[in-house]
């Protein structure tokens, strides 16, 4: 922001394509691993969505220069909630366990830079935890009307 260069900062919150919805319809008895707190609300997002939102800012450029967008698809649900719904549609009880903030921050880590997480710098391993404290507390919600507005249609 301060360079002088134009810019447009995307937002999104949880991608709810990453939900192995697959492997939980699979699984005898369904487990989700959590890793944070499944009581507290966070906000997901199509990925469809985010790309068709993306799309619309790369191609209309100037228009959406020096903007930012929180960009959701839902308003915000539990992952209690959640899995609650994907149960429904898998006619099967999915069960939740939250991971350890240990484990989950190595898990993060693991995603980001391969198996071997033991060269990861500590200030990258430190943001990594504090994101996952942060979730774990507060959650990750937003409102909608964000990508509503810039896919000019209503998602609810």
């Amino acid at each position: 922001m301060e360079s002088g260069l134009n810019y447009t900062m995307i937002q999104p919150t949880h991608i709810m394509d990453t939900i192995p919805i697959e492997l939980l319809a699979k699984q005898e008895h369904s487990i989700y691993n959590a890793d944070w707190d499944p009581k507290i609300p966070f906000s997901f997002i199509a990925l469809k969505d985010l790309g068709e939102a993306c799309a619309k800012i790369l191609n209309e450029r100037e228009k959406h220069y020096m903007a930012t967008y929180p960009l959701c698809s839902t308003g915000p649900i539990t992952y209690v909630n959640f899995m609650k719904d994907v149960g429904k549609v898998l006619g099967k009880e999915i069960n939740i366990e939250q991971r350890s903030c240990e484990d989950a921050v190595e898990k993060f880590l693991k995603l980001l830079y391969g198996d071997d997480t033991s060269k990861v710098h500590p200030t990258s391993r430190d943001a990594a935890q504090r994101m996952l404290l942060f979730y774990n507390y507060r959650g990750l919600t937003e409102n909608p009307n964000a990508l509503e507005w810039l896919l000019e249609r209503q998602e609810r």
